[in-house]
């Protein structure tokens, strides 16, 4: 699995992360 896709994986369950946040706020 290259570098680049685990990185773009956690960086869009850090933004999912991030919104479900705020959408709770």
């Amino acid at each position: 699995m290259p570098v680049f896709f685990i990185h773009f994986l956690s960086m869009a369950l850090v933004v999912f992360l991030i919104h479900r946040k705020t959408f709770y706020l």
